[in-house]
This record gives C-alpha cells, sequence and structure tokens, in this order.
C-alpha cells in the first residue's frame, strides 16, 4: 500500500486531536478580562495630570483630547495584543480565523452601508426634522459635517477617536473572548474558515449543530453580558459631572449617570447584535458614530422655536416717541430742583439717536417704556411636529422589521 494514504491518515487523526470539544477559555477568565480592559480604558484618563477630571480642566479641552486619546490608544493596543494571543494561543487559531473572529477581516462595505441604512431608518424623525425643518440637508451636500470633525478636538473625539477605540474594546475584543468560553466552542462559530478548519470531524463525532439551542444561548448570552461593561465603564462620568458642576446635586448626578448607564448598556446591545450578525467591526463603529453625529431624538415637544413677529413700526414709533417725551419731562423737573445749571445741548442728540433708553454718564437712570416684541409665534407650523413624531414611530417600527434583514450576512460569527 503506497505511504500516502498512511500519511493522510496521521494527519487527520492530527487534525482531529487539535480540534477544541470544549471551551478554550473558562467563563470566569473571559468575565476577568473584560473588568481587566475597562480598567486599562478609564485608569489612564486618572492616572494622567493632563487627562484627569478637575474643575479646571474641561472636557472638551483641546489639551485634555488629546491626553485622553494617547491614553486609551496605548491602553487599546495592550488590550488587543492580549486578546489576540488568547484567541490563537487558547482558541488555536491561525491568523486569518483569529482576525475574523476579532471582526477585522474580511471587509464588506455593504454589510456596512445595510446597518446605516437600519440606523437611519431608526432616526427617520430626527433625520427629517435636522435636514428638512432645519434645512441641514444643504450642509449635508457641501460635507460641512466632514469639516466639523476634520476641524476641531472635539469632533475627532465625538466621531472618529471615541467610536474606535469603544468598538474595538467592547465589541472586537470582549465578544470574541466570551464566545470562546461559551460551552459550544468552536462549533457555535461560524465563519469560514471554523467551518473548514472542522468539516472533517463532523461527520465523525457527536459535536452539535452551530444552531443548537445550547449554541445560541450561549451566544446570546455573549450579547446580553458584554454591554454591561460598556455601561459600567461610563458611569466614571459621574465623578467628572460633580467636579465640574460644584453647584449641582448629588441626586442630579446619580439621575444623570444612571439615564447614561441605561442608554449605553441599550446601545451596546444593539451594537453586540450587529457585530455578531455581520462579524464586521467597521460597521459597528460607522454605526456609532452616526448615532454620535444623531444624538438622542426628541421624544416630546413642539418642533422649531418660538419668535416675536412685530405688529408694524407705527408702533413702535409711538413708543419711542413716548419714551423721549419721558425723557425730556424727567430731566425738567431736574433742572428746577437743582441749583448747579446743566448743559441742554445733548438734548437734542439724544432725539436724534438711537439709542434713546441708556442714560449717559452725568444723569441718574430713569424709567423708560420698552418698544413691544409683538405676537409671539413659532418658526414651524404644528404639520411639521405632526409629521415628525409620526416618522418616529414609523421608523421605530421599521426598525424592529428590519433588524434581522438588514444585519444578516455571510461573515457573521454565530447563530442567535
Amino acid at each position: 500500500m503506497p505511504p500516502f494514504p498512511v500519511l493522510e491518515r496521521l494527519q487527520r487523526l492530527y487534525r482531529q486531536k487539535e480540534v477544541p470539544t470544549g471551551p478554550a477559555i473558562s467563563f470566569q477568565t473571559a468575565c476577568i478580562l473584560s473588568i481587566v480592559f475597562n480598567v486599562l480604558y478609564v485608569a489612564p484618563i486618572y492616572l494622567s495630570p493632563t487627562a484627569r477630571p478637575s474643575p479646571v480642566a474641561k472636557r472638551d479641552a483641546p489639551s485634555v483630547i488629546r491626553a485622553r486619546i494617547r491614553a486609551i490608544t496605548i491602553s487599546c493596543v495592550i488590550s488587543t495584543l492580549v486578546t489576540y494571543y488568547v484567541v490563537a494561543v487558547y482558541g488555536k487559531n491561525d491568523f486569518k480565523a483569529t482576525i475574523a473572529l476579532l471582526g477585522w477581516y474580511p471587509i464588506h462595505l455593504t454589510d456596512v452601508a445595510r446597518v446605516l441604512l437600519l440606523v437611519a431608518i431608526l432616526f427617520a424623525g430626527p433625520l427629517f426634522e435636522t435636514g428638512i425643518v432645519e434645512g441641514g440637508w444643504r450642509g449635508w451636500i457641501k460635507g460641512e459635517g466632514a469639516i466639523e470633525v476634520l476641524s476641531s478636538w472635539t469632533g475627532w473625539r465625538n466621531f472618529v477617536a471615541g467610536p474606535i477605540t469603544e468598538e474595538l474594546i467592547w465589541r472586537s475584543l470582549l465578544i470574541p473572548l466570551h464566545l470562546l468560553a461559551s460551552s459550544m466552542y468552536p462549533m457555535n462559530l461560524l465563519p469560514s474558515t471554523f467551518t473548514a478548519m472542522h468539516s472533517e470531524s463532523r461527520g465523525q463525532s457527536n459535536i452539535p449543530s452551530s444552531a443548537s439551542p445550547l449554541a445560541i444561548r450561549d451566544t446570546r448570552n455573549a450579547i446580553l453580558i458584554t454591554p454591561l461593561y460598556f455601561g459600567i465603564a461610563h458611569v466614571h462620568h459621574f465623578y467628572e459631572f460633580v467636579l465640574s458642576h460644584p453647584h449641582a446635586s448629588i441626586t442630579q448626578a446619580l439621575i444623570r449617570s444612571l439615564v447614561q448607564f441605561t442608554y449605553t448598556t441599550i446601545f451596546g446591545w444593539f451594537e453586540a447584535y450587529v457585530f455578531v450578525r455581520t462579524g464586521s467591526l467597521l460597521a459597528v463603529i460607522a454605526a456609532h458614530s452616526f448615532c454620535n453625529w444623531l444624538g438622542l431624538p426628541r421624544f416630546w415637544g413642539r418642533l422649531g422655536r418660538e419668535t416675536y413677529v412685530s405688529d408694524g413700526r407705527a408702533a413702535v414709533d409711538e413708543t419711542l416717541k413716548q419714551s423721549r417725551q419721558l425723557r425730556s419731562t424727567t430731566r425738567a423737573a431736574a433742572k428746577t430742583t437743582t441749583a448747579a445749571p446743566r448743559d441742554d445741548d445733548d438734548d437734542d442728540e439724544d432725539e436724534d439717536s438711537e439709542d434713546v433708553f441708556a442714560p449717559t454718564q452725568d444723569e441718574d437712570p430713569i424709567p423708560v417704556l420698552h418698544a413691544p416684541r409683538g405676537r409671539k409665534v413659532w418658526t414651524v407650523g404644528i404639520g411639521w411636529t405632526i409629521a415628525y413624531y409620526l416618522l418616529l414611530v414609523a421608523g421605530a417600527v421599521g426598525f424592529w422589521k428590519q433588524l434581522g434583514p438588514l444585519t444578516e450576512s455571510t461573515n457573521k460569527l454565530a447563530e442567535i
């Protein structure tokens, strides 16, 4: 018998021994690493004299932003190297499989576009308000938003550095660690690299399908747990708020932190779901930047703003005339009660002056009449507000219905 079949069988046997049959790491290890990465992300902000919060140095100061970006970048590099080592060595993955699990490769721009479309559907109301009602579409065409990002450190933090570093830590690093800790590893992972690596052992073992209830449960747990770290990482803003707002009450700071923890956790659930479904770090970074640009939507109130419209120039002229007469009468009364003579030449100048309300330096303030502000009106009609809230509801319904279809990808990391 030729030796080649024997060698082939030995190679197959060797590969089967290398196939992990249980978790690559324990769940406790995944949690400990997640906590360590959280600390590494936040601690440098307080260790650096320039980056740490203080009543004097505001978080929007360019020097503070630059210092924080430098510190967090170092933390991200350390966390990435640790995670890569764990995924490659303990997970027994080659380079291609490792970067696939981290969401770095392959890059499908169609997945990014579909995720951005999903976010746009959810924020249909705010986009309508900003783009149509307030006329922001003109700035969008000119690319004014991109110019703002490139010309300010605040823009770099909110739309570039923040989304990249946060999604790298809490999606690209933490989720793979928790997937490695799954009881169904590696068969709960779906990239073609993993499938090809273990395809030969499927027919000869009892390893369950990637869509088994236990595998889906573990994947969902990873999606639910990892955003909690993301929310906790924002709790330190409580201390920062107390320092920058010394007159605010502790209750106000606690409520603010609780609200921030709530919406960051909810947003983290969405981002974790998208990351697992698309296997794309770029997609969640783009969605994060888009959401930062849009901000929280309006849930109450009327669109536009209140302003005042004058009822006519005649009414204003009449008020100014009455004011001049009142000033003249007061000055005449003052002359009769004082012995010192006063120069009245400036009276004629005051009558021709636009600033008829402010007293001169050598005379006492006197009560004057003010011109009426006119009728109070809204800059936009009530119909725009009705349309906004209809779009807000329709966008939420459309988002829920399209959440699955628009995040479906051949690069998904696991079944959900």
